[in-house]
């Protein structure tokens, strides 16, 4: 079973506890696959988020500590940025 991140699938092992069903949960893995050319390819989400000029910087350090790559940052309106991320899954 593979599922987007913990909660999804937290929220899919209550539901299927509660119907009576037994499992065994392990760590999560990333699934990766092979692209046309025999490349190693891993899933990646891209992340936008609008904050206040005062959040950026904290959002900003918890996006890099969980390896984020930052793809935009520009104004989205008086006092707010929008910033643009890909990150792994």
């Amino acid at each position: 079973m593979s599922g987007r991140g913990e909660l999804h699938l937290s929220v899919l092992i209550e539901t299927m506890r509660r119907e009576g069903y037994e499992m065994c949960v392990s760590q999560p893995t990333v699934i990766t696959r092979l692209g046309e050319r025999g490349e190693l390819m891993e899933p990646y989400e891209h992340a936008v988020i609008d904050l206040d000029d005062r959040y950026t910087g904290p959002v900003i350090e918890e996006l890099g500590r969980r390896l984020g790559q930052m793809k935009e940052m520009r104004p989205s309106g008086p006092g707010r940025v929008r910033l643009e991320y890909r990150t792994a899954a």
